[in-house]
């Protein structure tokens, strides 16, 4: 289970919930990089080198230049887009992900912000928490967004889109 504090809200847990796991090591106080190679022979990648691939692609969207997230993706990657609209579903292959890229993109609205809450990442995986605010004619869409992202060798392979609001956020992209 995971307990995450949003703007001095607390989710409401039993007594007892959250305890500390006594097969974790102390705390050091300073968070060490950890790299690795398997037996695949994936390339060398520490948490942080994935933490910042995240950040690049969202500084990459923030002012709508979906070419410099090109070499982020793998050329088999996968985005999986939930909900009914018109851009639901799933876009395979770094093309047809990088063409849903491009038609968000162009959808956008009048006003949009994509606050980037945090970033998280190991070897394999990254979590992005995000506030999406747009604005397009007359109608206003305010939700939190999450991104869960399976990593190879620096690239994207598998995204997980998630949103608030699912027919909220396709009527309004929609």
């Amino acid at each position: 289970m995971c307990c995450v504090e949003h703007e001095g809200h607390t989710p409401a847990l039993g007594a007892g919930t959250l305890r500390r796991w006594p097969l974790l090591p102390p705390a050091t106080g300073r968070r060490q990089a950890h790299s690795y190679k398997d037996m695949k022979g994936h390339s060398n990648v520490s948490s942080e080198d994935n933490v910042g691939l995240l950040r690049r692609a969202h500084e990459a969207f923030s002012p709508r230049n979906a070419d410099a997230a090109i070499p982020m993706f793998a050329e088999d990657a996968v985005w999986h887009v939930p909900g009914k609209g018109a851009l639901s579903g799933v876009k395979r292959g770094r093309e047809e992900v990088l063409s849903y890229c491009a038609e968000l993109l162009s959808r956008w609205a009048d006003v949009l912000t994509l606050d980037v809450h945090d970033v998280v990442a190991g070897e394999d995986h990254g979590v992005s928490l995000l506030h999406q605010h747009a604005e397009r004619d007359g109608e206003v869409l305010d939700q939190h967004q999450l991104l869960v992202v399976h990593i190879r060798d620096g690239q994207f392979t598998e995204v997980w889109e998630f949103h608030e609001d699912d027919v909220e956020y396709d009527g309004f992209w929609g």
